[in-house]
């Protein structure tokens, strides 16, 4: 699986979900790209773990930036969840990763406001300093994306 979500952050500032690809969601070559052989176990697999999510109808960006648009926490905790669905599968199915593909794991990582489940960091690799803030979100009581509700933010008076 050449590609994760992407190395945009998730911060609100200048790295915002609005810049992540919408397909790079998506394994980009390999046996769990589309047209792949391991295609529908890969698919089969984030529509398990979503609780519902089917990607060959919608990405997972697309997914948590329309379902939660007007809530940029429950947004967040969304493209958390995707994610390390996609990473979780990624090693079920299994795909087949590329070189540096733990690299890149870490990377975006980076830029997220979660940890999503890549491979442990050696010492000599560090988290970026740049990286968000840790969102405060209990992903245990909502192990399905489907169990994320958005409530509007308040409006000022």
């Amino acid at each position: 699986a050449q590609a994760i979500l992407s190395q945009g952050g998730l911060d609100g500032r200048s790295r915002s979900p609005c810049c992540l690809p919408r397909q790079a969601t998506m394994a980009s070559e390999g046996p769990c790209a589309q047209g792949g052989e391991r295609y529908e176990a890969f698919v089969d697999c984030i529509l398990d773990c979503t609780c519902g999510v089917n990607v060959t109808e919608t990405d997972l960006v697309s997914y948590c930036q329309d379902e939660h648009a007007k809530n940029f926490t429950t947004q967040k905790a969304c493209l958390c969840l995707a994610t390390r669905c996609q990473l979780e599968c990624i090693d079920e199915v299994p795909c087949t990763m590329s070189a540096g593909f733990d690299e890149s794991c870490w990377s975006l990582e980076d830029a997220m406001p979660c940890d999503i489940g890549c491979a442990p960091r050696p010492a000599e690799v560090v988290v970026d300093p740049a990286r968000p803030a840790m969102l405060e979100w209990d992903f245990a009581s909502t192990p399905c994306i489907s169990d994320i509700v958005s409530i509007e933010p308040p409006t000022a008076i």
